[in-house]
């Protein structure tokens, strides 16, 4: 019945849609991860497993991640945005959760990195498309307005 269960969550492990790492967190190295961990960052499975955090890291230089780390291990979990780098040195935007697992008393992080650099790129043309709306609005001299769901007025200039 064990082996099942551990199938099981290995399969539901290997199918998360987000790259999800188990690092120990004296080595840094990963102990645990999908297929999702490595592929993201352009490395091979035998490659990845002998990466530490540092050497994705883009965003914080050693020291830095060093004391996020104590950080997450005294507070027990982090949820924030990075930076990672990829092994071709493409930089991908990271929204990163982080939870503190105790695993035979050494202090583990359960990582779990989604990729948002898509996200991020839409967002950056949605606002210079505002302000590109906004500037030409504003030029023109003239009002604009819309009409919202409920026959109500909404000036945009």
């Amino acid at each position: 019945m064990l082996n099942q269960e551990n199938m099981k969550f290995k399969e539901l492990f290997e199918l998360f849609p987000d790259a999800v790492v188990l690092i120990n967190t004296v080595t840094k190295l990963p102990v645990a991860y999908n297929k999702v961990a490595y592929t993201q960052l352009e490395y091979e499975e035998d490659e990845f497993k002998k990466i530490s955090i540092s050497d994705y890291e883009a965003l914080e230089n050693p020291e830095q991640t060093a004391k996020h780390i104590d950080n997450i291990i005294k507070n027990g979990r982090d949820d924030f945005e990075t930076k990672h780098k990829t092994k071709y040195g493409k930089i991908l935007d990271i929204r990163v959760t982080v939870i503190l697992n105790m695993i035979d008393e050494i202090p583990h992080f359960l990582c779990v990195f989604r990729d948002v650099t898509e996200e991020k790129k839409l967002e950056q043309n949605l606002r210079k498309s505002q302000k590109r709306f906004s500037d030409v609005a504003e030029a023109s001299g003239e009002y604009i307005w819309e009409l919202d769901a409920n026959g109500k007025y909404i000036f945009l200039t």
